[in-house]
């Protein structure tokens, strides 16, 4: 007995085209890496403002806690894109690739 799936318009997928395992395992290790990376850099950023740049405890507190909610409301921005404008995969991959650029702007 072989199943069928049908895509959001009611035509039968293509099991080569439309998704698959290798997709969404490319997503979970986008998904696991930024997430490792962006936990290491937040706690990083206390540390560098506090001691590099001189600010107090809780300024510097104050400033990644800015930094962490505007990247959360920016998530809100790029479902509006995903959904209005760009699709899924295309959002996707502009995400990842400013995301990208922005480490290693942080990294050198």
């Amino acid at each position: 007995m072989e199943e069928k799936f049908e895509d959001w318009t009611g035509r039968e997928t293509i099991p080569g085209k439309h998704g698959g395992i290798r997709a969404a395992s490319i997503a979970c290790v986008v998904e696991m890496i930024e997430i490792m990376v962006s936990i290491s850099i937040r706690n990083n950023m206390v540390l560098y403002f506090g001691e590099s740049m001189h600010y107090s405890s809780a300024k510097a507190a104050n400033m990644v806690t800015n930094f962490i909610g505007t990247s959360y409301l920016l998530t809100l921005f790029g479902g509006f894109v995903a959904d209005s404008f760009l699709t899924r995969s295309t959002t996707f991959l502009i995400s990842c690739s400013i995301e990208i650029l922005g480490f290693i702007v942080l990294t050198f």
